[in-house]
């Protein structure tokens, strides 16, 4: 009998200890997984996402500890307590893999902001160089003293109004 009663204790234990920390890792993948944040902030919670999803393969015994815990206790247990044991292995199994996903998606996520953010810079740099161009080339201009050279500078600057709406 105490055998038994040391075993449910041992799987209550299990059930209490990965549920928990599946639910802060969880969170805290939400947390990291934020997508919302400055560009440093989002390298450094990739990183960290990273470095859990690396690292997640070691919690792998705290689910098979439960599901050996639960089928041991199985045999001593009434049949309504075997079906809530029985669905506490799945559900926790589905978290773990739900986890392992979540971790998954939140990285390409994050990476797919941080990708974003630098297709931004690239077109933020072409605008910039675009408007440097156009701002010398406007301050180029000297004023000419004959029509001829009034006019053909007139076309010029129409030409480059052109380019400037263009851009608009």
């Amino acid at each position: 009998y105490e055998g038994l009663v040391n075993d449910h204790y041992q799987y209550t234990k299990a059930v209490m200890e990965t549920s928990e920390w599946l639910t802060a890792t969880a969170n805290t993948v939400e947390l990291w997984g934020d997508n919302t944040l400055e560009r440093l902030s989002l390298h450094a919670n990739l990183e960290r996402l990273k470095s859990l999803q690396i690292s997640l393969p070691e919690e792998q015994p705290k689910v098979d500890n439960l599901r050996s815990c639960g089928i041991k206790v199985i045999p001593g247990t009434l049949e309504s307590g075997q079906i809530n044991i029985r669905s506490q292995i799945d559900t926790t199994t589905q978290e773990w893999q739900g986890l392992l996903s979540s971790v998954q998606l939140t990285i390409d996520s994050l990476e797919n902001k941080i990708k974003q953010w630098q297709e931004y810079e690239i077109l933020k740099d072409v605008c910039l160089t675009w408007l440097r161009d156009t701002d010398t080339k406007l301050h180029a201009f000297d004023l000419n003293s004959t029509l001829k050279e009034k006019t053909d500078q007139l076309e010029t600057l129409k030409s480059l109004q052109g380019e400037v709406k263009a851009k608009e």
